[in-house]
Formats: structure tokens, C-alpha cells, sequence
């Protein structure tokens, strides 16, 4: 009887413990994402250069000047709606680098993410810089919150 009882008890344990690795890592992904919006502000949007290899992350690859800037707290909040309820995802693998976001705080970068513009036909990709997770948006969406920003 004890043989029985003993793995489905082991199996629980496992089951639970990953369900909430799941739950703190999606806490952890999305505080850190969220907190560099919240503490901006100013964000910008620089473009990749090479338009060949965009998955090439270098700074040097992007332009000095950003092509879009959100430099009020309008548009701060405005971009952070854009992810309301949008869940993380897990590793992402090989994304391209077409726009590097810089979250800045006092003239100084605090923190940076990077966005896949071309790999998906209808949605872009927000990824961290360590490629942990990603926040995915309709290319709609985004397309209409960078027509309501400052062009450079």
C-alpha cells in the first residue's frame, strides 16, 4: 500500500513545485519589464542599421539617433498599456534586433529591451536583452502607438 501512495506523492510534489517556478518566474519577467517603463522618463526607439544581419545586438549596429521618442508621460503610459495583460514567454530563440529601446531615467540609460519588427507577419516581439522572455503585440497596435509619437 505504501508503494503506491509514495510516487503519486513524489509526482504531486514535482507538478506543484513547477507550477510555482512558473508563477515567480512570470512575476520576476514581468516586474522587471514593467519597472523600467515605470521608472522612465523618456524612451527611445532606435533603428537597426544593418538591415542584413539584424541579429546583431551591438550598439554600434543601431543609429545614434533615435527614429521615435516618447518623452512624456502620456506616451510612457501609452506604451505600457500596449502590454496590459499580455503574458511573458519563456526563452526566446534567435529574434531579430530591428529596434533597440532604451528606458531612460535623468538623461541616463537605465535599462534596455529590444524589438522583432520582421520575423512575424501580423505581431512584433519584445525581448530582454538576455533573451529570457518576450512580450508579444499585434504589428496594429504598435503601428498605431508609434504614429502618435515624436519623430526624430
Amino acid at each position: 500500500m505504501r508503494n503506491v501512495y509514495f510516487p503519486i506523492f513524489i509526482l504531486l510534489i514535482i507538478v506543484g513545485c513547477k507550477q510555482l517556478d512558473e508563477k515567480v518566474t512570470e512575476v520576476y519577467h514581468k516586474n522587471e519589464f514593467y519597472s523600467a517603463i515605470d521608472n522612465s522618463d523618456n524612451i527611445t526607439f532606435r533603428l537597426n542599421k544593418n538591415t542584413e544581419n539584424r541579429g546583431t545586438r551591438n550598439d554600434s549596429t543601431f543609429f545614434l539617433k533615435p527614429e521615435y521618442v516618447a518623452e512624456n508621460v502620456n506616451n510612457i503610459k501609452k506604451f505600457r498599456n500596449l502590454f496590459n495583460g499580455i503574458k511573458s514567454t519563456d526563452y526566446c530563440c534567435c529574434p531579430n534586433s530591428d529596434v533597440k529601446i532604451e528606458f531612460y531615467n535623468k538623461n541616463k540609460v537605465k535599462d534596455y529591451f529590444f524589438l522583432d519588427y520582421t520575423s512575424s507577419k501580423d505581431s512584433v516581439i519584445v525581448f530582454q536583452k538576455s533573451y529570457q522572455f518576450s512580450k508579444k503585440i499585434t504589428k496594429k497596435s504598435w503601428n498605431e502607438y508609434l504614429t502618435k509619437l515624436k519623430k526624430n
